[in-house]
């Protein structure tokens, strides 16, 4: 009888135990699932921020990091250059390792002051791997980007950046 007894109590502590993982589990899923709704609502708030040209948005973008980027960059591309503005702030907040390369096609921007903010933020953030795109920018309008672009490519310990 005391074998039984036994093997019923192993039994039972096994049913805790599976018990307690399962409901480890569903706890989990819930907090990703909210930890997902919650980014949503971090980036819609971002959003909002950004499209009232509000500067309060580089918080929010710099607690989301990677996360942002996908917003930003799309607003980026928006028609008011104070968007723009606010937008490119908030990237550089992010210190989103896609950043070097976003920088070097923002230099391209029609408003002088978003392509001056995208030029000192890339001087010491640019890369090898960004350099057809800083190529690109030397028939640049603005002679002060071409000035700086031909300054980044020439740091570059690459022959074929130079």
């Amino acid at each position: 009888m005391d074998v039984w007894r036994q093997e019923s109590v192993w039994f039972k502590a096994a049913a805790v135990v599976i018990g307690a993982v399962a409901l480890v589990s569903i706890v989990g899923l819930k907090c990703r699932s909210e930890d997902k709704q919650m980014a949503a609502t971090n980036q819609e708030e971002l959003r909002q921020l950004v499209l009232s040209e509000n500067w309060d948005a580089v918080d929010p973008a710099e607690t989301l990091g990677e996360e942002a980027v996908p917003t930003l960059e799309e607003l980026l591309g928006n028609s008011d250059a104070g968007i723009r503005e606010v937008a490119l702030g908030c990237l550089i907040a992010t210190d989103s390792r896609r950043l070097p390369g976003i920088l070097a096609r923002t230099l391209s921007d029609p408003d002088e002051t978003v392509r001056r903010r995208a030029l000192q933020s890339l001087v010491g953030r640019a890369t090898p791997e960004v350099s057809g795109a800083l190529f690109g920018q030397l028939d640049n309008p603005d002679a002060m980007v071409r000035g700086e672009v031909a300054l980044i490519l020439g740091r570059f310990d690459d022959r074929a950046a130079v």
